[in-house]
């Protein structure tokens, strides 16, 4: 035989691996049913014994996180006064925005380390349901969105597992928020709002500002309190 009408022959049952590799230069319309079978291999899987330690390292951590930065708050209220009090405005209002900040931060934490709390206490329930419960959809949603703006890695895992658990449609409404689902006053702090924009960008503003918070914060320092 010529060898070269061997190679120039067409493969036979050359279109039985079609659905595995698509030819050069053309796009299959789906996954193929093997890259559906090894994506759903791939892909973690939902464990109630992993969501449970999670669920309670996560409220741990937001003690431990929260209680750190109640203690730097407690140094700053003082350090803020002081900056007052010797007319360095300009230093005063970035140390009051970081402030607030981290204010914002430690209520939203203590709100999602309930929501864990939930969590752990219902793992079993959770694990059972095979959609989100709606007596639980803001407090997992929430978890979800948050998992990559909390300090808090074990979020993360929890976020896996949710997402394992109820889907790739239900973890991406979730992490985007599309369905307002996400708590609002979880959103609101974390995303920062309104206050910081009045402290940059409305000065006249300003004063009034410092003068509560220092009232809240019950600050004496010489040279503040008679403006007070």
């Amino acid at each position: 035989l010529d060898p070269r009408v061997t190679m120039t022959k067409p493969l036979e049952h050359e279109h039985d691996f079609g659905s595995l590799l698509a030819p050069s230069g053309r796009a299959t319309a789906r996954p193929s049913p093997m890259a559906q079978l090894l994506r759903k291999l791939l892909q973690p899987r939902f464990s109630a014994e992993k969501l449970k330690p999670h669920a309670k390292m996560a409220m741990h951590r937001f003690q431990i996180v929260n209680s750190k930065k109640a203690t730097a708050i407690k140094a700053q209220k003082k350090e803020i006064a002081a900056l007052l009090a010797e007319g360095k405005v300009g230093k005063a209002r970035i140390r009051v925005e970081h402030l607030i900040r981290m204010d914002w931060t430690i209520e939203a934490n203590e709100i999602l380390a309930i929501m864990c709390e939930l969590v752990y206490e219902r793992v079993r329930y959770l694990a059972a349901s095979p959609h989100c419960p709606s007596d639980m959809h803001e407090a997992i949603c929430s978890l979800i969105w948050a998992a990559n703006r909390a300090e808090c890695p074990e979020l993360v895992q929890i976020a896996k597992l949710f997402h394992s658990k109820f889907g790739d449609e239900f973890y991406e409404t979730a992490f985007q928020n599309e369905a307002r689902c996400v708590n609002e006053r979880v959103l609101q702090r974390l995303l920062g709002g309104q206050h910081l924009i009045v402290l940059v960008m409305l000065p006249r503003l300003v004063d009034p500002v410092w003068r509560g918070l220092l009232r809240v914060w019950q600050v004496a320092v010489d040279g503040v309190q008679r403006h007070l």
